[in-house]
């Protein structure tokens, strides 16, 4: 299709995110965005910046103009066009333009959106996981093939921060306290023999999950169960076959119903986390001393009445126990040196002594500064500071999200 109107280039300015919640289960979470983009050069485009009677600011296409055949107001953009692909539900709370205070030829667009949005959940680390809560937005102007194209860039001067003191989950996670952006020319994917690619914007908030809780309710209760089930043998004389194998059996129950319990906390996904390897580690303690106390048994059981000469020697029977208390300990030492390295590791990429990344390409990046007052990405470096993370991504690098 011809192009009907000039390209439109919107330089996305401020980023603020009030992440409300983070729901793992669902895969979802609920945040207030504030979005502040400028547009460049276009005020004095009588048609783009479109006005009635009264003043105020209309939502139209104008035809028939003396240099494009149809000219739609920059209001068409912003509410017919501007979608966000990953909302499960979304309410735009304000969205509106204004003249820019530091250039009298640019627009400034506020648009405030609050909702839930979906977003797939990395569970390989849990509870020791970091997760991207990401918000998408694009305006559905196809790349190359619509006849009002659109533009998306980043300001170098980028302010992209969170809203620290109204985040209320600050027992659950730890929020960097500013935000990552990305901007790809064109993303989307292939329809009907054809490319249909919008210019879109990517805003994440990082998120890292204390994990004292699970170590507290899970980690040292399992660590307690299975230590009892290599301990308690030992008290218990080896001809009490059934005293033995009626805690280990009572143990092994006790770890099933905690494995349940953790469950219900993750989403059903394919592949175990963290805490879950651990407790299959712990159960399988319990299990092999349960079948270590049925091996000792048998000199007592059926076997024995059949092989009389049949005998394990109280040596036998402790050493076993020895060496599955030495897995248990080596087990613990494994959990907590690859917890806390993991926890450590967190550091690096959640710290707020970041660095702001402007990529054009993936070999091409220049990095940027802070202000440590506000924490926000602005244009020179100073040691120190806060800053946010920009990236500038060619279609090549972008990800398929929607046509």
């Amino acid at each position: 299709m011809p192009q009907l109107a000039p390209e439109r280039e919107f330089v996305l300015e401020r980023s603020f995110m009030q992440v409300k919640t983070v729901d793992v289960v669902s895969q979802t979470f609920t945040t207030l965005c504030y979005i502040e983009m400028r547009s460049v050069g276009s005020r004095k485009d009588a048609a783009y910046y479109k006005l009635d009677d009264a003043g105020k600011l209309v939502n139209t296409m104008t035809k028939g103009g003396q240099d494009w055949p149809v000219v739609p107001s920059i209001l068409w953009y912003l509410e017919n066009q501007l979608h966000f692909p990953n909302a499960w539900s979304h309410e735009i709370k304000e969205c509106k333009v204004i003249p820019a205070k530091d250039n009298a030829d640019d627009l400034t667009c506020i648009v405030r959106v609050e909702g839930e949005f979906q977003e797939q959940m990395e569970l390989q680390h849990f509870p020791v996981d970091t997760q991207d809560l990401q918000l998408l937005f694009e305006i559905q102007c196809a790349k190359g093939t619509s006849p009002f194209p659109v533009k998306f860039t980043i300001s170098p001067n980028l302010i992209a921060t969170v809203d620290e003191d109204a985040f209320n989950l600050r027992n659950v996670w730890y929020i960097r306290p500013t935000l990552e952006v990305k901007c790809w020319e064109h993303k989307g994917i292939g329809v009907a023999g054809g490319s249909n690619f919008y210019p879109a914007v990517n805003v994440s908030a990082r998120v890292f999950r204390h994990s004292a809780y699970y170590a507290y309710n899970v980690v040292v209760p399992m660590a307690m169960f299975s230590l009892l089930a290599v301990l308690v043998p030992l008290a218990i004389s080896r001809q009490d076959t059934g005293d033995r194998l009626g805690v280990a059996l009572t143990l092994v129950l006790t770890a099933a119903a905690y494995k349940f319990s953790i469950a219900s906390m993750v989403p059903t996904v394919s592949y175990l986390t963290l805490i879950d390897h651990y407790v299959l580690e712990q159960a399988g303690i319990i299990a092999l001393v349960t079948i270590q106390n049925c091996v000792v048994g048998f000199e007592v059981g059926p076997i024995g009445e059949l092989f009389p000469h049949f005998s394990i020697s109280a040596e036998a029977d402790f050493a076993t126990l020895m060496i599955i208390l030495a897995f248990w300990v080596l087990s613990q030492i494994r959990t907590v040196i690859m917890w806390t390295r993991m926890a450590r590791d967190r550091v690096g990429i959640g710290g707020d002594e970041l660095v702001t990344q402007h990529v054009n390409t993936p070999e091409a990046h220049e990095e940027i500064g802070a202000t440590p007052s506000t924490g926000f990405a602005v244009g020179e470096e100073q040691a120190g500071s806060r800053v946010g993370i920009v990236l500038n991504e060619s279609a090549e690098t972008g990800l398929a999200t929607r046509a």
